[in-house]
């Protein structure tokens, strides 16, 4: 390849990726504007934006999956330091960087407030609706990021090659200690949960097990952790 293809293939390539960056900005910015300003349930937006994005994908890709990247992308997540891979690097990085923003910025404070209580952080004087769209651009682009990530990863992509990670972000947030009912939770908990999660689906690809195992047995987690939590919670209140 001469230099002149190379740099040509390096624009096309930080040109595809700021156009998704973008896209995921604009997602973020509508999806936070239907749940703080128009008051739409945050579970039938993004419910509803998934679907819009997941067929318009399918069109665009006539279902089909892209692979053959430049070597350039590919390397992002498959280089190493030290024997430490980048991608896992990347992580740890991105993980500390939410938790100084949850724990030692206005923002991530506020963060906090709105989940424990929406309306009293309102009337506190809180710009909620900032807050919430705030936090719907800052998801978006942590996903812009991931499937970057994943993209590399797998040289591939896909309108479903993600669609098995939905259950993986209930089961985390969930076993790493966080409040589906909002307000309580920990950056280092869920980043634990992750380790484990991928501890246990790398054990069944030692063992020669089917990949589709590792769901059943996060599927059967999830189940026990909920049970478990329920049960914790009922005995505490009848105490």
């Amino acid at each position: 390849m001469s230099p002149l293809q190379g740099a040509s293939l390096a624009f096309w390539i930080a040109g595809a990726l700021c156009a998704g960056l973008i896209l995921c900005s604009l997602v973020g910015l509508v999806t936070g504007f239907l749940v703080a300003s128009v008051g739409v349930h945050p579970i039938l937006v993004t419910l509803g934006t998934m679907t819009l994005l997941h067929g318009t994908s399918i069109y665009l890709t006539r279902g089909r999956t892209l692979s053959g990247f430049p070597e350039a992308l590919i390397s992002i997540a498959n280089e190493t330091f030290f024997g430490i891979p980048f991608s896992f690097i990347l992580f740890a990085m991105v993980a500390a960087a939410v938790h100084v923003l949850m724990t030692r910025t206005p923002l991530g404070i506020r963060i906090h407030m709105i989940g424990s209580n929406l309306e009293g952080t309102r009337y506190s004087g809180v710009d909620t609706d900032r807050v919430l769209i705030w936090v719907y651009l800052l998801s978006s682009v942590l996903c812009w990021l991931a499937a970057v990530i994943m993209m590399a990863r797998f040289n591939s992509a896909g309108a479903d090659i993600a669609q098995s990670y939905l259950l993986i972000t209930v089961l985390a947030a969930i076993l790493g200690g966080i409040d589906p009912y909002g307000g309580f939770g920990r950056i280092a908990g869920l980043f634990l949960a992750l380790l484990i999660l991928q501890v246990v689906a790398s054990g069944f690809n030692i063992l020669g097990l089917s990949p589709q195992l590792a769901l059943t047995a996060w599927g059967a987690i999830l189940l026990i952790v909920i049970a478990v939590k329920r049960w914790t919670l009922s005995k505490v209140s009848s105490a």
